[in-house]
């Protein structure tokens, strides 16, 4: 005698869904995570941003800032140390050109695409629009005296 036993076709379904799902995680968690993504442009973006970058020009809320002579001396130079020198020129009262401020910041990367200037514990985030041989711009949001919020895009050429 043979005895024929009901399968509940429920159960083939439901095992079925587990294991689709339980494939889908697993290539979830096996992939390229975010994280390695970052850790790749930060690579890029440290190798690319040191040396000495002057500026170029800048852009409020899309409109040309006209910088003169005297602004446009003004340089950026990140070091291997992880250390940036920030040095501006600018025209004083007398109308000569003269160093107005020179300050050291350490600098981290953030998300791949924002660099962080740190000085007196106080975190001073920039974006970066652009990194390359050649080119480097910041972009960020202020909030000027009148409350009105104003991007700014600064560009620098390497030197």
């Amino acid at each position: 005698m043979y005895y024929i036993r009901s399968i509940n076709p429920n159960i083939y379904t439901m095992k079925y869904t587990i294991t689709l799902v339980l494939a889908g995680i697993l290539l979830t968690l096996s992939s390229c995570s975010k994280e390695e993504d970052v850790e790749f442009i930060q690579s890029d973006s440290v190798d690319l941003i040191i040396g000495t970058w002057q500026l170029q020009s800048q852009t409020q809320n899309g409109d040309v800032v006209n910088l003169d002579d005297c602004n446009m001396q003004g340089t950026i130079t990140f070091e291997n140390d992880l250390v940036v020198t920030k040095t501006f020129e600018v025209n004083d009262s007398s109308g000569n050109c003269e160093l107005r401020r020179q300050t050291q910041y350490a600098y981290a990367f953030e998300f791949g695409s924002e660099l962080v200037f740190i000085n007196n514990n106080q975190e001073f985030p920039k974006e970066i629009g652009v990194i390359n041989e050649t080119t480097l711009s910041f972009i960020e949001d202020v909030i000027t005296s009148d409350g009105f919020r104003v991007t700014i895009e600064t560009i620098f050429e390497r030197q």
